[in-house]
């Protein structure tokens, strides 16, 4: 058997669903990954007695088992994940509707003043001027849980999947394009492995996997940030090492930050993503820091 987690099984499904080439790049991964979930839980929930069979890491063993029971915890999964997009674009439309609505109420009130002083002459002159951006960062008010993923069940995601060569069989019969043939061919030996284009494949592999685990990386990091109860885009002074720590000595993270430098290449990669950032991120920017 060759395990399959939830999570690689949905990236071999985004990366084949196509989006609006107007779409931003965190636009369409959104959107790509969501329609993945939904059409992946249909034909779950559609087809239960031709579905391939659901897998879990045994904690005890360490190994990867057949394990039916936890089909109910996948679908509720699949079926945060399809909402992804739908969160995230409701998010960004009652953030600009909020923003638009406080810019005209304020400037309104200034204007109808029948003089204004210096000061308030400059912030007319900021409204009127303000862009709203189009992409809307975490707020420090936003619900941790809105997300791709859920917090409380982050690392379940990698831990419950599906045996390789059944789950192909599935989505091929279905019609649904996916990634993972290659890897199927691998394993059952009809590809051998000396030869050129699987070496290219290969290496197309492991750009993906070192994509993969940023992405963990990344995930960690906030449900370290959930664990710690900051706020993702305030974090106060000395929380970052707080942070740091917890992330290379908790059981279900240490394994992602293997090396001295991972936890702050993921930091630095993560606060440019818009995911964290210091409280005064300003003053860490100017000491070279995110």
């Amino acid at each position: 058997m060759e395990f399959v987690s939830l999570h690689e099984t949905l990236n071999s499904v985004a990366d084949c669903v196509t989006v609006s080439p107007s779409a931003d790049a965190d636009e369409a991964d959104e959107l790509k990954f969501s329609e993945a979930a939904a059409i992946f839980h249909e034909v779950l929930h559609n087809f239960p007695d031709l579905r391939p069979k659901w897998m879990e890491l045994n904690k005890e063993t360490g190994r990867y088992l057949l394990n039916d029971a936890v089909r109910d915890e996948g679908m509720e999964m699949l079926i945060h994940m399809a909402g992804w997009y739908k969160r995230e674009s409701t998010f960004r439309a009652e953030t600009h509707r909020d923003e638009q609505l406080f810019i005209d109420w304020r400037s309104g009130e200034l204007l109808a003043k029948p003089s204004l002083d210096d000061h308030e002459k400059k912030e007319l002159s900021v409204l009127q001027r303000r862009e709203i951006p189009e992409r809307i960062a975490v707020g420090p008010g936003r619900n941790i849980n809105s997300g791709k993923y859920r917090m409380d069940k982050l690392f379940r995601y990698w831990k419950i999947g599906f045996d390789l060569a059944p789950l192909v069989a599935f989505l091929n019969q279905y019609g649904i394009s996916h990634t993972l043939d290659e890897r199927a061919k691998t394993i059952e030996g009809g590809v051998n492995p000396t030869d050129e284009p699987l070496k290219e494949n290969q290496q197309g592999s492991d750009t993906d996997k070192d994509k993969l685990k940023s992405e963990k990386q990344h995930d960690a990091i906030l449900a370290a940030i959930a664990l710690k109860k900051f706020k993702p885009m305030m974090i106060p002074d000395g929380g970052k090492g707080e942070l740091k720590s917890l992330c290379e000595t908790h059981c279900d993270l240490k394994s992602l930050f293997d090396r001295d430098t991972s936890f702050d290449n993921a930091w630095k990669s993560g606060s440019k993503k818009g995911l964290f950032r210091m409280e005064n991120h300003a003053s860490y920017v100017k000491r070279g820091n995110q």
